[in-house]
């Protein structure tokens, strides 16, 4: 079963890796380790928690009996889906040779994806997590705090 508790600890353990990848992606010079292990620690976490919502979070908001929760679970998935794909795509693209070469790039790219997956966590814990069952009434979300 899915819990409301765990994936908000979730996102803010991958909100908290993706600004250390943030970080070592605008030092210069870059050091290559410490991006590489930031990528990966946020490439582990993020497919993970990515997967977990796509494969039980979304299908099990979208067979809601509420049709505000099922279309809202439907609306939110066309919206917000495709992180992961987005996210693969930064991976196989920038790799340690093509980081090295293009640094400004890698930053702008680190970025950018860092800016949607931010979009989707504010989206899913202030529209979509209440509807968990266990769910607290009201969501908590203070986006200017973990901001990106």
């Amino acid at each position: 079963m899915l819990s409301h508790d765990t994936l908000v600890a979730e996102h803010l353990d991958i909100e908290t890796t993706a600004a250390d990848l943030l970080l070592h992606a605008r030092q210069r010079p870059l050091d290559p380790v410490a991006v590489a292990t930031a990528r990966w620690s946020l490439s582990r976490k993020l497919l993970a928690h990515l997967a977990k919502e796509d494969l039980l979070l979304y299908p099990m908001l979208r067979r809601s009996p509420a049709a505000a929760v099922a279309d809202l679970a439907r609306r939110s998935a066309e919206e917000v889906g495709g992180l992961a794909d987005g996210f693969k795509a930064y991976i196989r693209h920038w790799t340690s040779e093509a980081i090295a070469g293009d640094a400004d790039g890698f930053e702008r790219d680190t970025q950018a994806v860092l800016a949607a997956l931010h979009a989707r966590i504010l989206h899913e814990e202030s529209q979509l997590y209440r509807h968990i069952p266990g769910a607290p009434a009201s969501p908590k979300v203070d986006g200017s705090a973990r901001a990106a």
